[in-house]
């Protein structure tokens, strides 16, 4: 018989007075609210489904940059490459998206597109609320990522800060001890017998009782599925926990057709600890094309100013490039077509890619057991 460590075995509820599982989970959860609401994150997602029908990609991938410091927030997306790949799309594009930067409660959306010369898209200031700033599923809070069984997608609707501690709180809670690899854990279940629906999550001693591995049993029209989530964690030299990585299997539907889907997300740099340089919430840190249009709402689209040797140029307007060229003879300047909700595909489904189609149904599944269980 495998001897398990006496620290582990502390962790099996055995004396009354003794901390309960739902306490520990909920202690976890408070030293994740402790973590600074600063952060410099990179990650890199990758998601693949084998012999996937278009519209779905067989593969996709791309990096993701991160930082935020209270209420402002900005994500730069780049290096995107797609299986088959897509039309008109350059890997070098790097798109841009920022709240609460330079004008509180205003965002700014950009697209900057190497080249020579570089092609021009307008930087745009949107009041918040009024446009939709998380284009990639990161609008959540990463302090704590890790902590669900669930896609990067679905994050922004959780509430893990009290659904985490809930589910080790429900009745008909049984807990073993098991080792997940070579890692000694304490394993949670809870089984609802009508449905067939069971919850597993093994908790890692090593790891602080952070959890390394998600599995929820279901039935789909009778027929049994899964959903697993596995992790890896590090520590900051600040001595903060994140996931080094989490890899995410389910199966998605299309077409009465189903199509396992798995999604790697790895975190390459995290820094809950250091300073953020100012300049990255402005402008003149997003690396601007030079004479790229800048929109302000408040303006005429003629009015609107060019971005001129590091700065926002008022005299040199859009309006006023195009009257040069026409008198000219010349063509006046055209931009490129800013990237919107409709013309860019990118957007539709640069994270959420081929979750975009097959999630919704498996939602509403997910949604259905949780509300039977509890």
């Amino acid at each position: 018989m495998y001897l398990f460590p006496l620290a582990l075995l502390a962790l099996a509820p055995a004396a009354p007075d003794s901390p309960s599982l739902a306490d520990r989970a909920a202690a976890i959860v408070a030293q994740k609210a402790k973590m600074p609401n600063r952060y410099a994150l990179k990650i890199r997602v990758e998601s693949r489904v084998p012999n996937a029908p278009p519209p779905l990609e067989s593969e996709w991938s791309s990096t993701l940059q991160i930082w935020r410091d209270g209420k402002k927030v900005r994500v730069d997306h780049f290096d995107a490459r797609y299986t088959p790949p897509r039309p008109n799309h350059d890997p070098r594009d790097r798109h841009i998206s920022c709240e609460d930067c330079e004008r509180d409660g205003y965002g700014i959306v950009t697209t900057v597109v190497p080249g020579t010369p570089p092609t021009h898209h307008m930087v745009e200031f949107k009041r918040l609320g009024t446009w939709n700033f998380d284009y990639y599923c990161t609008g959540f809070d990463w302090r704590y990522f890790g902590l669900s069984n669930d896609g990067l997608c679905d994050y922004p609707g959780l509430h893990i800060a009290t659904d985490f501690p809930k589910f080790f709180g429900l009745p008909a809670i049984v807990t073993r001890l098991d080792n997940r690899g070579v890692l000694p854990c304490l394993v949670a279940s809870r089984k609802v017998a009508l449905n067939n629906v069971e919850w597993s999550v093994w908790l890692s001693e090593r790891d602080g009782l952070n959890p390394v591995f998600f599995e929820n049993k279901f039935e789909v029209m009778a027929k049994p599925e899964s959903r697993t989530t596995e992790l890896s964690w590090q520590q900051t030299a600040g001595g903060h926990l994140f996931p080094k990585r989490v890899k995410h299997n389910t199966m998605i539907s299309t077409n009465g057709s189903k199509y396992p889907l798995e999604e790697v997300v790895t975190i390459t740099h995290a820094d809950f600890d250091s300073p953020i340089d100012p300049a990255v919430f402005t402008v003149a840190g997003f690396g601007l094309n030079e004479n790229q249009v800048i929109g302000y709402p408040e303006l005429d689209h003629q009015k609107q100013p060019r971005w001129r040797n590091g700065q926002v140029d008022y005299s040199e307007t859009a309006g006023k490039q195009t009257l040069v060229a026409v008198n000219a003879g010349a063509a006046p300047p055209a931009a490129a077509p800013y990237p919107t909700e409709n013309n860019l595909s990118l957007i539709v489904g640069t994270v959420a890619g081929a979750l975009a189609i097959g999630t919704a149904i498996i939602a509403l599944v997910i949604r259905r057991n949780r509300r039977v269980a509890t």
